[in-house]
């Protein structure tokens, strides 16, 4: 499964104009996911990346992802008219999970930028609307209407 399509709500119930959470998670959940990218999906949406006893948070702080933000769109007077080499692959939810959960496990010396490489990686890779959506889910306000309550009600 694409993560456009779990980031934006309207991506996948185009034209809707009254935005039900509950009715649009069992939307999400029903596409035919595997057990494993169900996981993902579940915690993507929920803005987690593993239950709470875990402990495990992104830790990162809103100067990191400006810099990374920066860093991956920004522009030298040499490279203004460089063209990309190749279109990136869509960005899959067990791919996105997985780097997140990278990002969050990252330690130690230079751990800061080590985070804000793999931010980078990730934003280049983002078509559309998803750059929008990462971005909320690293600041921790992902903004889609659905609460732990209101998946668990959509898983049931």
């Amino acid at each position: 499964m694409f993560y456009y399509s779990v980031a934006d709500p309207q991506s996948y119930n185009p034209g809707k104009t009254n935005y039900d959470p509950i009715k649009d998670a069992c939307w999400k959940l029903g596409d035919n996911l595997s057990s494993n990218d169900l996981v993902h999906c579940v915690y993507l949406c929920v803005n987690k990346l593993s239950p709470e006893y875990d402990g495990i948070e992104l830790g990162i702080g809103e100067t990191i992802i400006m810099k990374a933000i920066a860093d991956s769109t920004g522009r030298t007077a040499s490279r203004s008219i460089q063209r990309t080499m190749f279109k990136p692959k869509p960005l899959t939810v067990s791919h996105v999970y997985k780097k997140l959960k990278e990002i969050a496990q990252l330690t130690g010396n230079k751990s800061q930028q080590r985070k804000s490489d793999k931010i980078k990686s990730l934003l280049v890779s983002c078509q559309s609307h998803e750059s929008r959506y990462l971005v909320r889910s690293l600041i921790g306000k992902l903004r889609i209407g659905l609460a732990e309550q209101s998946m668990l009600v959509a898983l049931a």
